[in-house]
């Protein structure tokens, strides 16, 4: 975190835009690829609940917006959005 901040200040003082997204590391809940958790939905849930949960975490994206008015957008692979409500359920069969 600290080599995050300094290098965020650096470029600043440099006048330079940037972007920086931070990923939980905690390990509260592994980060399965979609695969894998495709796999436990469509044995947990009627057909039509899992498809629509795959679709829900399948076609997720991170939008970062940077000074300058910048914007890049980071396609999620894995896992699922932190705090959702059905993360646990995913995980946790």
């Amino acid at each position: 975190m600290v080599t995050q901040e300094v290098q965020r200040w650096r470029l600043g003082e440099a006048g330079l835009d940037h972007f920086s997204k931070m990923w939980g590391v905690a390990n509260a809940f592994p980060s399965p690829e979609f695969v894998s958790l495709d796999g436990v939905n469509k044995a947990s849930m009627q057909a039509e609940d899992a498809k629509l949960m795959l679709q829900r975490y399948h076609t997720s994206y991170s939008l970062l917006e940077g000074q300058g008015g910048h914007k890049a957008i980071l396609i999620n692979g894995s896992g699922a959005a932190l705090g959702d409500i059905s993360a646990p359920q995913m995980f946790g069969w």
